[in-house]
């Protein structure tokens, strides 16, 4: 008898072949979606280690830890960021911690630019005859930048990483803490550079206040405040120097553009100290660690907190060397205590917490 041979496949095989295939696909992206994650994870943690070597190599070399902003190309007889007049700013530039970290990430040559007492920080815009930055002083580094930023972000001067200023005062705080926005005292004799030592924070102000317009000595306090590693009394494997945040600004800007800070509030699982004055601020999500970081766009002392497009936290490094993955929205009491080399004295208003294992890592 003669039997046919059925060839090629019925429609309900072919569907349900393509239906595997799609299955089987889905799964391979899915995968390589996580892949590429934990690879842009691994190079961002990479270059806040990096940053962190080069703090301790700098902290090791001039006995202290940068400034968040410091004066280099220094000349005390003149006064801060001279001439005033452009070209402006040849000497006693006022730079930010990555600008005085350049010397120690492979990038001399820029860090020399920065130093040099001929060379301008400021020129004309050719449009607007407005100052602007010399472009030979800012560029795209690799070592600022974290592939997993905006791509808005990952050219240009931009950086994806901000430094412990530790204490963020604030003219609202209560009294005694309730400081103005400019250096100098107010009113309540709480002055600016009483919260600018090592119980705050790591990376402090160190551009002098000049007692005269022609230089920038005498100064006010006489003594620039610098902190060490000896400051770091609560242990430097329990004080952070580096994070990430996704707002944050050009890595030659001093200021909230480059730093993160804490401010005078805590919550109510940790109320204020015995003899602290309770917060006139309330903890809120945008102050927490990658706290709101899908709507957060710009700087304010509330968002200059570390933030990243990491799943689930950030990207650190501690004043020991060793990197960690902050998770997302820890208390604000754990924060402000990783952040405070010598919390029991510091301007905290929960100063006493001890911080546990479990805390701040998963």
């Amino acid at each position: 008898m003669y039997r046919r041979t059925r060839i090629g496949f019925t429609l309900v095989e072919l569907l349900v072949v393509i239906a595997i295939i799609g299955i089987l696909m889905s799964l391979l992206l899915v995968g390589l979606g996580a892949v590429r994650r934990a690879s842009l994870k691994l190079k961002c943690l990479n270059n806040v280690r990096q940053l962190g070597v080069a703090t301790i190599e700098y902290q090791d070399a001039k006995r202290h830890y940068p400034g968040w902003q410091q004066v280099i190309a220094r000349d005390k007889s003149l006064p801060l960021e001279f001439p005033s007049t452009l070209p402006g700013a040849t000497t006693n530039k006022i730079a930010s911690w990555q600008v005085v970290l350049l010397d120690y990430i492979e990038q001399r040559p820029l860090y020399d630019r920065w130093d040099d007492q001929s060379l301008p920080k400021w020129v004309a815009d050719p449009v607007t005859g407005q100052p602007m930055l010399n472009g030979d002083l800012a560029h795209y580094i690799p070592a600022f930048n974290c592939a997993a930023q905006p791509t808005s972000r990952t050219y240009g001067p931009y950086t994806a990483y901000v430094a412990n200023r530790g204490y963020y005062a604030l003219a609202t705080d209560p009294a005694p803490f309730n400081l103005a926005s400019s250096k100098g005292s107010t009113t309540a004799g709480y002055d600016y550079w009483d919260s600018q030592d090592g119980r705050n924070g790591i990376f402090i102000d160190r551009v002098p206040i000049p007692t005269t317009a022609t230089a920038i000595l005498p100064q006010n306090p006489a003594v620039t405040p610098k902190v060490t590693s000896s400051d770091v009394e609560d242990g430097l494997t329990n004080t952070l120097l580096i994070s990430e945040n996704l707002v944050a600004g050009q890595w030659w800007q001093p200021g909230l553009e480059t730093t993160f800070a804490w401010l005078y509030a805590t919550e109510p699982g940790c109320p204020p100290s015995t003899g602290k004055p309770a917060p006139t601020l309330g903890v809120t999500d945008e102050m927490r660690i990658n706290g709101l970081r899908n709507s957060v766009a710009t700087l304010t002392p509330q968002t200059a907190r570390p933030s990243s497009r990491h799943t689930g936290g950030v990207n650190a490094v501690f004043a020991d060397g060793h990197t960690a993955f902050i998770r997302d929205g820890v208390d604000y009491h754990v924060y402000q205590q990783l952040m405070t080399p010598n919390g029991a004295k510091s301007d905290a208003p929960c100063e006493g917490y001890v911080l546990k294992s479990g805390d701040f890592e998963y």
